[in-house]
């Protein structure tokens, strides 16, 4: 059996349509300082299985990233009490950036078991600590997005979209799970460092690149962001 299992998976890497090794063994960090949303939706609308287009590099992501923000930007121009960091202005970027083919879905809950039930029911992944992180991204579903305050050792003060990839394990089924505590496979935009080193003649790099890294890791210590008394969760799905 166990065979057989690592056969399929192999079978799975192989004729996988996800071309994801490059943006997960070596991702490029988000644009600038303020685009993790955008990162985010453009990585989702990239890995969700709806996008036409192929995205199979950073540079490819950056571009993608960068269509995503222009459309945010241009949403929240349209009136004059939103800005590019309300979530139904994403919701009307992601229609218009996909010519109104694809959808920011939205779920708010106050409920851990509904929240950790929910990723794992999109991204379909609850063995990512067995699988090892680039596998699992391989075979996840769809990604779907969050915001935290803290992830490890960062710390975002007004909040940070991250993509999910998956969970750990199953979300127990004879009881309630009293805190937001279970493990996650998170890809974050802005690993925060003091420390880099880049080509500063390369053409590609942007403030995004000076300022942060960007890794595929397993989170076991993280803040889940709260609007009002809920948590947020976002999704690409067909309109």
């Amino acid at each position: 059996m166990k065979n057989l299992f690592c056969a399929t998976v192999i079978l799975l890497i192989s004729f996988s349509s996800h071309a994801i090794t490059e943006l997960i063994l070596d991702p490029s960090p988000q644009a600038t300082s303020n685009t993790c949303q955008s990162y985010s939706i453009a990585f989702s609308l990239a890995q969700s299985g709806l996008w036409p287009e192929t995205i199979e590099s950073p540079k490819q992501l950056r571009a993608l990233e960068q269509r995503v923000r222009t459309e945010i930007n241009l949403v929240a121009k349209q009136d004059e009490n939103k800005t590019p960091y309300h979530h139904d202005v994403w919701a009307k970027a992601v229609k218009r950036v996909s010519s109104n083919n694809l959808k920011l879905k939205r779920f708010y809950t106050e409920s851990p078991n509904a929240y950790y039930k929910k990723i794992a029911s999109i991204t379909g992944m609850t063995s990512s600590e067995i699988l090892s992180g680039p596998i699992s991204a391989l075979l996840v579903k769809a990604p779907i997005m969050t915001s935290v305050t803290t992830l490890e050792n960062n710390d975002y003060a007004d909040g940070h979209i991250i993509t999910i990839l998956g969970l750990t394990e199953d979300v127990p089924k004879n009881r309630s799970l009293a805190s937001m505590n279970q493990n996650i496979l998170a890809l974050n935009s802005a690993v925060k460092s003091g420390a880099k080193t880049f080509n500063i003649c390369s053409e590609d790099i942007t403030s995004g690149d000076k300022k942060y890294s960007a890794s595929l890791s397993l989170a076991t210590n993280y803040k889940v962001k709260q609007w009002g008394a809920k948590y947020l969760l976002m999704w690409i799905e067909k309109n």
